[in-house]
C-alpha cells in the first residue's frame, strides 16, 4: 500500500485518528492474556499499511486465522479459505492446486511485479504509469492517483449496500488467455474512467468445474487500517468475508506480502502520532470551515460548546483567567484588543442568528394558511411522528429489547464496547429523540427532525452489525464489564483432515 493519501496536508492526523477511533470502538474485544501488558507501538506508517482492522473483523466472525502453511494444509478445503494481500510469489506455488480441490480465496495486490495464472487465463497487475482517475469527480479527496470505484454489477452480494470503494493507488488488472479454458471468468466492478484507455476491471470472479472460487481484486490497500474507514471499504471488506466464508468455512490462512501473518487485536496495539503543528492546525480548521454548509457549521458549533461542556473547558479557561494578562499597561494594546474581540463576536452572532429565521412559506394574501392546506400539513407531520416511532421500535426490537412503543425504550441499556465516552453520547442523543418523540406536537415532525432520527438509526445500526454496540439485559449494568463479556475469538477449533497439496517455495516457519 502507498501512503498518497495522507501525504503532505492537515488531514493526515484526522484521517489517522478516525480510522484508530473506527476499530478501537467498533472491533475491540478482550485480547489474550499478558497482551494488554505488553502492546506493540507502530509508526503512523506502519498503522496505516497494517491489517489488524481486518483481522479483527475475522475473528468477529468466528474465522481461526492461521499463519502457517503447513498447519492450514491439514484442513479440510471445504472448510477453508484463503486471503492473499501485497506480493504473490508464494502464493502462486499452490493457488491453483488448492482451487482445483475446491477451495475459495481472495487475491489482492498493487505491486507491478505480482502475476498469476489459473485455469489458462494469465493475470498480470501494472502499476506503471501510475493509475489516475480522468477528473477530480472520480478521485479521493483531491488524490487523482486513489479512484473511486462505483461502477458495480448490482446484483451482485459482494457490492451490498455498496456505493463507492475508495482505492489507494492501485494496479491495472489485465487479463490474457494462454490456452483453452475451461471454467468461468466474470467482470465484477470496473474503475472510473481513466487517463489510461480503455475500460479497466475492479474485481474479477472465477470458477472451476470442481467448486473452487477466487476473486481478484488490484488493490490490497483497500483492506488496510488506514483505509477501512474511508468511502463504504468497511462495508466492502464485510461483504467479501461474507462471500469468502459460505458454506461454513471457518479457517483462513491469512498471507501478507507473501509470508503467513496474524496480526494483533487493534486494543493491543498503541499508534504513536506526533501531534500536528499549528500551521497545520490551521490550514485543517480553514479548509474544514470552506468545506461545509451553513447548516453544518452551525451542527460544528453545537458539537464544539457540548465537547466543552462535558470535559469544562469553559470552567477551566475561566479559572486560568487572570486581569494582569489580559489588559496590558499600554492602553492602545487593551483597545485594539477589545475592538477585535468585538469584531469576531458579534458577525459570529449575527450568523447564527440570521439562520434561526424562518421563512414564511405557502401564506394567502392575508398571512393564513388555508385551512386545507394546514390540514394537509398537518397530516404529513402525523404521519412522521408515527414514521419516526415505528424506526424506533422496528429497530431496538431487532436488538431483543422488546418494546412495544418508543415510550419503552431505556436508553440506559446501550452500551458502546470500551468507550464510555461514545456510550454517553449515544444515550444523550436516543433520549433526546425519545423526549421529542414524546413531548414535541406533531408541528415539530419536520421532513429533517425525520431524517435525523433515521441517520441515528443507521449509525447504530453499523454498530449493532459489527459488535460495538451491546443491548443490556439489566440498565445498571456497567459498560466496561459488559464490553469485556465479548470475545472476537472462535468458540472452538475444528482440526478436519484432507488431501494435502504441494508446500509452497519459501514458506514462513
Amino acid at each position: 500500500m502507498h501512503a498518497s493519501v495522507f501525504r503532505c496536508d492537515s488531514s493526515v492526523r484526522r484521517k489517522i485518528a478516525g480510522s484508530i477511533l473506527l476499530f478501537m470502538f467498533a472491533f475491540n474485544a478482550p485480547c489474550p492474556i499478558g497482551l494488554s501488558q505488553e502492546k506493540k507501538v507502530l509508526s503512523d506508517a506502519q498503522w496505516q499499511k497494517g491489517y489488524h482492522g481486518l483481522a479483527a473483523i475475522l475473528r468477529k466472525k468466528d474465522v481461526e486465522i492461521i499463519s502457517d502453511f503447513s498447519t492450514w494444509e491439514n484442513v479440510d478445503r471445504s472448510k477453508s479459505f484463503l486471503i492473499s494481500l501485497g506480493d504473490l510469489n508464494t502464493t502462486n506455488s499452490f493457488l491453483a492446486e488448492y482451487l482445483s480441490q475446491g477451495g475459495r480465496a481472495l487475491i489482492a495486490s498493487d505491486s507491478g511485479q505480482a502475476s498469476i495464472t489459473i485455469d489458462n487465463i494469465n493475470l498480470q497487475f501494472q502499476d506503471q504509469p501510475t493509475v489516475q482517475a480522468r477528473g477530480y469527480q472520480d478521485a479521493f479527496d483531491i488524490h487523482m492517483d486513489c479512484p473511486k470505484v462505483s461502477d458495480f454489477v448490482a446484483t451482485n452480494p459482494l457490492f451490498s449496500g455498496v456505493t463507492t470503494v475508495v482505492t489507494n493507488r492501485p494496479a491495472l488488472l489485465m487479463a490474457r488467455a494462454t490456452g483453452n479454458v475451461s471454467g468461468s471468468w466474470k467482470e465484477l466492478a470496473f474503475f472510473p474512467p481513466l487517463r489510461q484507455r480503455g475500460r479497466f476491471p475492479f474485481a474479477m470472479e472465477h470458477r472451476n468445474q470442481e467448486g473452487g472460487q477466487l476473486l481478484v481484486i488490484p488493490d490490497q490497500s483497500v483492506f488496510a487500517n488506514a483505509m477501512l474507514g474511508v468511502g463504504d471499504n468497511l462495508r466492502f471488506t464485510l461483504n467479501v468475508i461474507d462471500w469468502l466464508k459460505l458454506n461454513n468455512r471457518t479457517k483462513c490462512l491469512l498471507y501478507i506480502g507473501g509470508s503467513g501473518s496474524a496480526p494483533k487485536s487493534p486494543k493491543g496495539v498503541e499508534l504513536y502520532v506526533p501531534p500536528p503543528s499549528r500551521e497545520e492546525t490551521m490550514r485543517a480548521l480553514k479548509k474544514l470551515w470552506e468545506q461545509t454548509n451553513n447548516r453544518q457549521k452551525l451542527d460544528l458549533a453545537n458539537e464544539v460548546l457540548e465537547f466543552a461542556q462535558e470535559e469544562e473547558l469553559i470552567e477551566q479557561l475561566v479559572d486560568s483567567i487572570k486581569l494582569e494578562d489580559i489588559i496590558p499597561k499600554n492602553r492602545l494594546a487593551a483597545i485594539l484588543l477589545f475592538i477585535a474581540t468585538w469584531g469576531m463576536i458579534i458577525p459570529f452572532m449575527v450568523f447564527l442568528l440570521s439562520n434561526r429565521k424562518k421563512p414564511l412559506f405557502g401564506l394567502t394574501s392575508d398571512g393564513l394558511k388555508s385551512s386545507r392546506k394546514r390540514e394537509s400539513n398537518r397530516r404529513k407531520a402525523i404521519e412522521r411522528l408515527r414514521a419516526a416511532d415505528s424506526l424506533m421500535v422496528h429497530f431496538f426490537n431487532k436488538t431483543g429489547m422488546q418494546c412495544e412503543s418508543a415510550k419503552h425504550i431505556d436508553p440506559n441499556r446501550l452500551t458502546v464496547s470500551y468507550d464510555n465516552r461514545k456510550t454517553r453520547r449515544i444515550r444523550k442523543k436516543l433520549q433526546r429523540h425519545l423526549d421529542d418523540l414524546s413531548k414535541q406536537d406533531h408541528d415539530y415532525w419536520t421532513k429533517v427532525k425525520l431524517e435525523d432520527i433515521g441517520r441515528s438509526i443507521a449509525q447504530w445500526q453499523q454498530l449493532y452489525e459489527t459488535g460495538a454496540l451491546l443491548i443490556t439485559q439489566s440498565p445498571a449494568a456497567d459498560s466496561t464489564s459488559i464490553g469485556s463479556q465479548v470475545s472476537l475469538e472462535p468458540s472452538s477449533k475444528i482440526r478436519e483432515t484432507s488431501s494435502k497439496i504441494r508446500e509452497p517455495s519459501g514458506r514462513p516457519r
